[in-house]
């Protein structure tokens, strides 16, 4: 090696993500994060609002930068969580408990903002309201299987990614009504229809496997207003007296002739197989208990 001309020590760039928020200086100087750095090279990071860093208990996390300094080794050092600093959606944030839900057919006026994840699905050609969803991550939409069929009750006619619309904190089940600037009007990339051990025939086969998602073309942006739910995981057991919560801008009326979205948004409380449900022969006999069970008529695709 020719000492004349030594190797210059630096650190490699840095990487992050829209999760992240991110600031690299040299001598005091703000640069961009994608650039080798020199020996001195300070980085501060934190997660962005609305995310958490990975492994942290929500109400344990504190909003504070983060810093690391370029070292003569060629790498970082500083707090131990860098360069492997990974943020998370803080789902804590958007916890809802039953004690502040006031109460979709048959139930109440509750307030939109307490569910941050909800939905709305909407035929783009003529903005005709299809269905409800729940957004589960910044780029997917969690939905009823039937809702992305053109024929009603089967599985045929199946709508493609660009004949669908999605708005994320609507006020409406009326598009036009979801005008304020609040509300994130996003497209589709691809439609995912469960098809695991079987997939939804309609009809034909009780609704069975009537599980769909929804990818979006562009991430939504997380704000007060549009957050993802929190899944159950692998362990979570539904009981005959857990009381659950369905929401939506669906229909309120149970007759055909009066079926329309609502421009107000209703909840409800269901207990899974209720007496009303349990009840009916037609609705008990379609039941696959290793993986339904039945409540009560509620709006399709919302949770």
């Amino acid at each position: 090696m020719d000492d004349t001309n030594p190797v210059k020590a630096d650190c490699p760039g840095v990487l992050y993500d829209r999760a992240q928020t991110m600031e690299c200086s040299v001598n005091q100087v703000i640069t961009n994060c994608g650039l080798r750095f020199p020996v001195g090279t300070r980085v501060s990071y934190k997660c962005k609002k609305n995310y958490i860093p990975s492994g942290v208990r929500p109400d344990d996390y504190q909003e504070i930068w983060k810093v690391s300094v370029c070292q003569q080794n060629n790498n970082w050092w500083g707090d131990n969580e860098f360069p492997g600093f990974n943020c998370i959606i803080d789902y804590g944030k958007f916890y809802v408990s039953p004690s502040r839900v006031l109460l979709v057919m048959g139930g109440r006026l509750v307030n939109p903002l307490n569910f941050p994840w909800h939905a709305v699905i909407f035929v783009r050609y003529n903005r005709e309201y299809k269905c409800g969803g729940t957004l589960i991550s910044v780029d997917l939409i969690l939905t009823a299987a039937h809702c992305t069929f053109k024929s009603e009750g089967t599985a045929e006619n199946p709508y493609q990614p660009y004949e669908l619309e999605v708005i994320l904190a609507p006020v409406s089940g009326i598009y036009g009504d979801n005008f304020l600037s609040r509300s994130q009007k996003l497209l589709l990339s691809q439609i995912i229809r469960y098809n695991q051990g079987g997939s939804y025939q309609g009809q034909i086969n009780y609704y069975k496997y009537d599980v769909a998602l929804l990818r979006l073309i562009y991430p939504a942006q997380l704000n007060q207003y549009v957050h993802p739910a929190k899944l159950p995981n692998g362990y979570d057991i539904i009981s005959d007296t857990m009381i659950m919560q369905v929401n939506g801008y669906g229909t309120t009326s149970p007759y055909i002739s009066q079926v329309k979205p609502s421009n107000e948004f209703y909840g409800t409380n269901v207990l899974p197989n209720s007496p009303q449900c349990l009840s009916d022969p037609e609705i008990t006999n379609t039941i696959d208990p290793t993986s339904q069970f039945c409540t009560t008529p509620t709006d399709a695709g919302f949770p």
